[in-house]
């Protein structure tokens, strides 16, 4: 989900990179109009001085060379705050949408780099504060940062006051987007498709309305999305959809949609059970990286590339992956793709000689990264797994406690998808009590709500717990008795 309103009057494409900073304390940005303290009127209150002079201070720091992606642009966030004290509210505006070298707008960038509560603090001192297109467009952002939070519930309220204001104001690429944060949300979030596929099929028709390709790529690359969920039936629909996304993308040299659709098309092939097709796909996609979203986008790829080559029990190129991946990812600092990393690698030593103790340290690491993030999605995947190891390590109750949790997850945010894998989880742990018929009735619950084709999260948590109780049903008859 992109931000891009033509309509919007207040922008400006000058990078970060050519703002000079001259004499000692004086920010020399003059794109944006902001004075010197010692260009300003004499009649101007200690209020106000304090800010002008909070400003010449911040635009003196200096980042040290290893920082944080965040404590790069820390300054820029704190002149954007006194601008906001001061209400020069289109500065502000102009100051977040500026551009960093090889990086989307700084507002956005916030999000891509996993910083969504300071995106949700921007926007939502903004909103409000200039014209109504702009607001579409903080609003936008409100449901984006709002949904990868895992809040979906907010995150719908927010889209569809874009989408009231939208309409109010005929910004139909507004409302087009508004549409796809929707078909996001019921989809990935709480697993509405008839409702994202509403949401979908509205952005693809206002998309042909206005002869947008780019939104009209988007809006096939979604509805892809959702029939590569909702059953097998649907996956050449799915298919076809995503092709059809590349195609236009190809057309109009758009690298982002080109990524998403290779590796859409990449996951159908996953959900077919032909992991080594998708292979060719998620190579592909390290050849069409969009260069603003370079390093996100290489560390994504390998990690998908990584979770595949684990499908096809090709453990070293996964580690190989991995590896790569991770030295991306310490020097890019973005925590929700770091606990992705982590969560990988997790089952990656899971399949590996069985190494349930440095997968748990995987999967811990990666959830407290979760919940400083907020993403309850991510987090009950990682608790799900480490209620497997827990289960082969026999610390019963420690199993039964994060399966639990995981289940607490899927009846907050509705999702059948995590019921299925507490079930599974529950019932490898039954299984290791030696309750085999528990066990067995668990994992058959699970598979009618999650088959493993579903999705490849589903596909590799099943498949360790089938794997398990396949090589132990000797057992089966020792544990039961006999009639």
């Amino acid at each position: 989900m992109s931000h891009e309103f033509s309509e919007a009057e207040v922008k400006t494409q000058q990078p970060l990179e050519t703002v000079s900073f001259s004499k000692p304390g004086e920010l020399v940005l003059s794109q944006l109009g902001i004075k010197t303290v010692a260009s300003l009127s004499t009649n101007i209150s200690l209020w106000e001085f304090a800010h002008y002079e909070a400003i010449k201070n911040w635009s003196m720091y200096k980042p040290k060379p290893n920082a944080s992606n965040l404590e790069q642009v820390k300054h820029y966030l704190k002149i954007f705050h006194h601008l906001c004290e001061l209400e020069a509210w289109e500065k502000a505006c102009r100051l977040i949408r500026l551009t960093i070298p090889h990086t989307k707008e700084l507002h956005e960038q916030l999000g891509i780099w996993g910083y969504y509560s300071e995106q949700i603090e921007l926007y939502s001192i903004i909103l409000n504060k200039l014209n109504l297109d702009l607001d579409c467009f903080w609003l936008n952002g409100l449901g984006n940062a709002y949904a990868h939070k895992g809040k979906p519930n907010l995150a719908i309220d927010y889209y569809e006051e874009q989408l009231n204001i939208a309409r109010e104001i005929n910004n139909h690429k507004a409302e087009a987007l508004a549409h796809s944060g929707l078909g996001w949300v019921y989809v990935n979030c709480i697993e509405e498709f008839d409702k994202a596929l509403f949401h979908y099929q509205q952005q693809l028709k206002i998309s042909l309305e206005i002869g947008d390709q780019q939104m009209e790529g988007r809006s096939l690359y979604g509805l892809g999305s959702i029939y590569n969920m909702i059953s097998i039936v649907n996956y050449q629909v799915s298919m076809q959809y995503h092709k059809n996304s590349l195609a236009i993308a190809q057309e109009i040299n758009d690298t982002s949609i080109q990524y998403n659709a290779l590796g859409g098309i990449a996951a159908n092939y996953i959900n077919m059970g032909e992991p080594s097709q998708a292979i060719k796909y998620i190579q592909l996609q390290l050849n069409t990286v969009d260069k603003n979203l370079e390093n996100y986008q290489l560390c994504n790829t390998l990690n998908n590339l990584a979770s595949t080559y684990i499908l096809l029990e090709d453990y070293d190129n996964a580690m190989n992956s991995l590896q790569k991946a991770l030295k991306i990812i310490n020097a890019i600092s973005n925590r929700q793709l770091e606990a992705k990393i982590l969560h990988t690698l997790g089952c990656l030593y899971i399949y590996v000689e069985k190494q349930y103790k440095a997968a748990i340290n995987c999967f811990n690491s990666a959830l407290i990264i979760n919940n400083q993030t907020g993403s309850k999605l991510d987090a009950a995947l990682n608790r799900a797994n480490l209620a497997y190891c827990y289960g082969c390590l026999k610390d019963h109750q420690k199993a039964i406690d994060e399966s639990k949790q995981v289940m607490l997850i899927a009846d907050e945010i509705s999702s059948e998808n995590l019921r299925g894998l507490a079930l599974a989880m529950l019932a490898n742990t039954y299984w290791h009590q030696g309750k085999c018929i528990w066990g067995l009735l668990l994992i058959v619950r699970s598979m009618l709500i999650v088959p493993p084709w579903k999705n490849a999260n589903s596909k590799i948590t099943l498949k360790i717990t089938i794997r398990t109780i396949s090589q132990n049903l000797r057992q089966l008859l020792i544990c039961c008795p006999k009639s």
